[in-house]
């Protein structure tokens, strides 16, 4: 279902920026709320999307939430939508977000998956380097998770330790060559390190790999786009009929 004019003028007005949108099918999330809890809406959707490239499908309604920070450096996080967490997340509650991450932690102390969304959170609230301590212990029980080193390196970017943040984009970009995102900030790192041949080489080298899976395609068009050499159309994401999509600037 796409939006109409006048619905995505209000919803540009109300945020303070522009939006582009692909394709959004309400359908495919809505009514996912849990009992007691405010249902999500179009607007928390659009909010989310104003700060992320995004996109869904109507097989799992997960939600692939792709940002870049003011250093120019991607993270990403799958959520869902009908998941306390995710609605946090995609509402732009980081702090709620938090507040469940450390209660699911406290039942299950070394659960993967809750010490990455507990990282992330704490990432996006700034607390940057309790974040690195969170992806930290994660390292500890799955040490070759390439986001989280990924996301530790952002973090330290954040954090103005750019020589540290390049060796920890190095690490992660050498256990997941294939991985667009991650690529991509190894180039924009190379930058930060002041080292133009590094860059230009690897922003090279990103261009010419080849999308294996939708987050490869949308981080390709996300950094094509930021570079200056893709207009703001569709990315060619080939999803069958049965794939809803979106993804928003």
């Amino acid at each position: 279902m796409m939006q109409s004019p006048a619905e995505l003028s209000a919803i540009e007005h109300s945020l303070g920026k522009r939006v582009f949108p692909l394709l959004l099918n309400w359908n495919a999330v809505k009514g996912t709320q849990h009992e007691g809890e405010e249902p999500l809406n179009p607007q928390s959707l659009f909010f989310a999307a104003a700060d992320y490239d995004a996109y869904t499908t109507v097989q799992t309604r997960d939600i692939f939430l792709l940002k870049r920070d003011d250093n120019g450096f991607y993270t990403g996080i799958w959520v869902d939508p009908s998941d306390p967490y995710g609605k946090a997340i995609i509402s732009g509650n980081y702090d709620k977000a938090l507040q469940i991450a450390d209660a699911r932690l406290q039942e299950y102390p070394n659960n993967p998956d809750h010490l990455f969304h507990k990282a992330y959170a704490l990432g996006e609230i700034g607390r940057c380097a309790e974040a690195i301590e969170t992806y930290e212990a994660l390292l500890s029980i799955d040490p070759n998770n390439a986001p989280a080193i990924n996301n530790i390196a952002v973090s330290l970017e954040a954090l103005g330790q750019v020589n540290e943040a390049h060796s920890m984009y190095q690490k992660a970009a050498k256990l997941e060559p294939n991985d667009i995102l991650i690529q991509a900030n190894l180039a924009q790192s190379h930058l930060s390190m002041g080292n133009v041949a590094a860059h230009s080489e690897q922003v090279e080298r990103v261009l010419s790999m080849s999308p294996r899976n939708l987050e490869d395609r949308l981080a390709l068009h996300n950094f094509k786009h930021y570079i200056g050499i893709s207009n703001l159309a569709a990315p060619n994401t080939q999803m069958d009929d049965e794939a809803l999509h979106f993804a928003l600037h």
